[in-house]
C-alpha cells in the first residue's frame, strides 16, 4: 500500500473581529484511506489576536496508507470566538484540499464563511441583529458535514469571515510500487 506524511501545522488566522479565538480542524478521507499514526482532529489553544493576526502555530502531524488517490484528504477548520465572559461564538467554517505531495514546505489559506440570518422581513432581521449585537449567539450548523460536503451547503445564507493559514510538507512512499503516479 502507498502512503502519505502530513507534517505541517495551523500557523494562524486573520481578519476574524473579536479578541480571542481558537481553531478546531479536522482531517478528512476517502474511504480507502487509513490513519496509520498521528491525530486527523485536533483544537488550537486559545490566543489573542495581535495586529489583526491570531498565532496558533499548533503542529499536525499524521501517517496515512491508502490504496487509491480517490478521497485525497480535505482539512476542515473551525474558528471561534471566546469573549470576556468565556462564552464561545463561531467565526467561521472553511475547508481546503491538501496539496499534492511536493518538494518543500506548502501554504495554503483556507477562506472561511459563517452562516448568518435571514428573512424576507426587514423587522425580523432587525430584530435578530440587535440580539447578536447585545446577547452573541451566532448561528451554528448543527452538522458539521456540511464543511466539507457540497450537498446542502448552497441552501444557506453566509457571509465571509476571515482566513486561517496552513503550512505542510506532504511526503509519499510507494506510489510507483503501488501503479499510481500523479
Amino acid at each position: 500500500m502507498a502512503e502519505l506524511h502530513i507534517i505541517g501545522n495551523v500557523t494562524g488566522g486573520h481578519g476574524f473581529g473579536g479578541f480571542s479565538f481558537f481553531c478546531v480542524f479536522e482531517i478528512i478521507t476517502g474511504s480507502q484511506w487509513s490513519a496509520v499514526e498521528g491525530h486527523t482532529t485536533g483544537c488550537t489553544h486559545i490566543m489573542q489576536q495581535l495586529d489583526g493576526d491570531v498565532p496558533w502555530n499548533f503542529p499536525i502531524d499524521v501517517h496515512y496508507s491508502f490504496s487509491s488517490i480517490q478521497g485525497w484528504p480535505k482539512i476542515s477548520v473551525q474558528v471561534w470566538q471566546v469573549d470576556g465572559y468565556g462564552r464561545k461564538d463561531i467565526c467561521g467554517y472553511g475547508m481546503a484540499y491538501l496539496p499534492m505531495a511536493s518538494q518543500g514546505e506548502q501554504e495554503i489559506e483556507v477562506y472561511t464563511w459563517r452562516p448568518t440570518f435571514w428573512h424576507p422581513s426587514l423587522f425580523v432581521r432587525l430584530y435578530q441583529g440587535l440580539r447578536l449585537l447585545f446577547m452573541g449567539g451566532s448561528p451554528v450548523l448543527r452538522d458539521n458535514a456540511l464543511i466539507h460536503g457540497n450537498e446542502e451547503r448552497f441552501k444557506l445564507h453566509t457571509i465571509g469571515s476571515g482566513k486561517v493559514k496552513l503550512r505542510f510538507n506532504i511526503f509519499t512512499r510507494g506510489m510507483k510500487q503501488a501503479n499510481m503516479v500523479f
